[in-house]
Parts: structure tokens; sequence; C-alpha cells
């Protein structure tokens, strides 16, 4: 009898340091910014992000993220993106695809010190 309880603690103690893992990504993604400078205009989610300054902020709260890209204080885009697990980026990072017309377009973006990145569809 004691040898069961002990299993069945133990097991309770893994699951709660299991959750803690499993949620401790969302935590560290939930809110963030980051300036980036944008050299040649693409696409996102059907918005057009052209040359120039942008404060990009994300909001989440569980593996789906909204992203908005300000420009001078104003939103030119609000979009949404998957957050997904990444190595640890040392500097602000995205990758741009072109579509099948040959435009630009984000397909994720990483932010300097992150553990994940966004990605876009």
């Amino acid at each position: 009898m004691f040898k069961s309880k002990v299993f069945v603690i133990l097991a309770l103690v893994l699951m709660v340091l299991a959750s803690a893992l499993v949620s401790a990504p969302a935590n560290e993604s939930a809110n963030g910014s980051a300036k980036i400078t944008v050299v040649d205009a693409f696409s996102v989610a059907g918005n057009e992000i052209k040359s120039g300054q942008y404060n990009v902020q994300w909001q989440s709260a569980s593996s789906e993220a909204a992203v908005l890209f300000k420009s001078a204080g104003k939103t030119v885009a609000t979009v949404r993106g998957k957050i997904v697990m990444a190595d640890k980026a040392e500097n602000n990072t995205w990758l741009i695809r072109k579509d099948a017309s040959g435009h630009p377009v984000l397909k994720s973006i990483q932010f300097s010190g992150k553990k994940f990145k966004i990605v876009f569809e």
C-alpha cells in the first residue's frame, strides 16, 4: 500500500512538472514587441508592408498569436499567426518566400532572444 501511494504522488508530481514545461512557451510568448526595419516591401496575410520602420507587437494566450505591424504609431496590419518553438534567436529574423505570382510574402518571424517564431499562412 505504501508503494502505491508513493507511486501516485510521484505520478502527480511528474504531471505537474510536465504541464509547467508545456505551458512555458506560451507564457514566454504571451505578449511582446520588437522594432524592425523593412528594406524591401512584402505582404503578410494579404496586407502590404512597405519599406520603413515598424514596431511589431504580438499577443498570445495559446499557440495562436495576434500580430500587429505599427508604423508611426498607426496599425498598418493585424494578422494571425501560429507560435512554433525554435532555437533561441540571436537577431530578429524573418522568412520571406515568393507566392505563385512572384510577390514576396512573409512566412515567419522570430525575435531576438526568443525561443519561438510566429508562422503565417
